[in-house]
């Protein structure tokens, strides 16, 4: 019985009161919860994927940004994973990632650059994910089908 006080106090003495998405005052709008984040900054363009040299040479993806992103890091999965491995990721001209050391790839992207993997074995016929995390953690997805 004097654990239902508690509850029952609550169910009768709210205000019933709730939050909106937007709150007007006076001439000024408030809008909750929109602002940008450095994954709306990236651009992918993965239409022009292809892969070469036997399968294993992913190339064609082109990212554009601005100083306002900087990509953390990069995870890579793909369907009907048998075991193959990524051996290089160069983002330009620049290896970023490769099977022997993980390299610092923490500097903001400007303008338009192109994305390259480099894998062990043929990925034709695979489905690609790569998932970019960017400096403010936000993420952005993108699937490649091959």
């Amino acid at each position: 019985m004097l654990l239902l006080l508690p509850v029952v106090y609550a169910l009768f003495s709210t205000t019933l009161s709730y939050f909106s998405d937007v709150e007007v005052s006076k001439d000024n709008t408030f809008t909750v919860g929109t602002w940008e984040t450095q994954a709306d900054f990236l651009g992918v363009d993965a239409g022009g994927a292809k892969l070469t040299d036997n399968g294993q040479h992913l190339y064609g993806i082109v990212l554009s940004g601005s100083t306002k992103v900087t990509i953390d890091r990069i995870m890579v999965s793909w369907t009907g994973d048998t075991g193959e491995k990524i051996k290089e990721i160069k983002i330009g001209e620049n290896v970023i990632w490769n099977e022997v050391a993980a390299l610092d790839a923490d500097s903001p992207l400007e303008g338009e650059k192109n994305i390259e993997f480099e894998f062990d074995s043929n990925m034709q016929g695979k489905s690609i994910n790569i998932k970019f995390i960017m400096g403010d953690a936000s993420v952005k997805n993108v699937l490649i089908d091959l």
